[in-house]
């Protein structure tokens, strides 16, 4: 596979004269792009292989521009291999996936347009909810969620930086240590207790192997669950993707055991 392309050149053709790649796994939205290219014309070329002219960027802005009745399209040739063809279009359909927008920036960028967002691709609706979501009206609902500073003084918690820096991915062993801080249980040993600091959902490759026997798994814990009743007398696997939560609980945890935790793996 060539690691570097040729400089490249854009080349108007006939529309007809190339095609969508047929292993193209991606389904975009042809609408928007159709308003698109209604308001601003085509603005970018679409990317080809030379030898098969197959489409490998800019598949849905080609099939847009022939519903919308262009003749011809601007494009770039590359000469390239099957295999390393199929890469492009893979790298370039994922790297948008894995791109994420600034919140507040996105919501200052759209209005600044002064609330015409034709050709934008998003709607006054969806500018609406971008800013209901960035500044939420405060609920009357006793049941609801609090929120992240209230979470933090119902337990306890300096909104200060927590003594234990952690980071997304670290993998945390608390104990084991043997205790006398439950009456009826003199000599306990509280854990090993593992704190995962990473989202639920996308973290249970690395926290699964831990849950062996009767080990308890804990999601979003408090800073202090680690030191009640049940931390002292159960294993735990806590997984909590809050850095500022992990680390106050890890805080919590040495204030009663100095010295029993350790970091297991993730960010150095």
């Amino acid at each position: 596979m060539a690691s570097t392309l040729n400089s490249l050149q854009i080349e108007r053709v006939d529309i007809g004269s190339v095609v969508e790649h047929p292993d193209n796994a991606r389904r975009g939205n042809v609408d928007t792009i159709r308003e698109s290219l209604r308001l601003h014309g085509q603005y970018a070329p679409i990317v080809v292989q030379r030898s098969t002219r197959h489409i490998i960027k800019g598949n849905h802005t080609h099939r847009a521009a022939t519903l919308e009745g262009f003749e011809q399209i601007d494009a770039v040739f590359v000469d390239v291999d099957d295999d390393q063809a199929r890469r492009i279009m893979l790298v370039d359909n994922r790297a948008s996936d894995v791109a994420q927008d600034d919140p507040a920036a996105l919501a200052q960028l759209l209005q600044s347009l002064g609330g015409d967002l034709s050709g934008t691709g998003y709607s006054n609706d969806d500018l609406s909810a971008l800013l209901t979501t960035l500044n939420p009206e405060p609920s009357t609902d006793p049941y609801a969620r609090p929120s992240n500073g209230s979470v933090l003084a119902m337990n306890d918690v300096s909104l200060g930086e927590p003594t234990h820096q952690t980071h997304r991915g670290d993998v945390w062993q608390l104990g084991p240590v043997t205790h006398d801080l439950i009456d009826s249980q003199p000599g306990k040993v509280a854990g090993p207790h593992f704190l995962h600091v990473t989202p639920l959902a996308q973290g249970w490759p690395s926290f699964v192997p831990h849950l062996t026997n009767d080990v308890l798994l804990l999601p979003y814990p408090g800073p202090y669950l680690a030191v009640t009743l049940l931390g002292l007398s159960r294993s735990c696997v806590f997984v909590q993707p809050d850095t500022y939560l992990a680390g106050h609980l890890l805080d919590k945890w040495t204030a009663v055991f100095p010295g029993s935790v350790s970091k297991l793996g993730g960010a150095a």
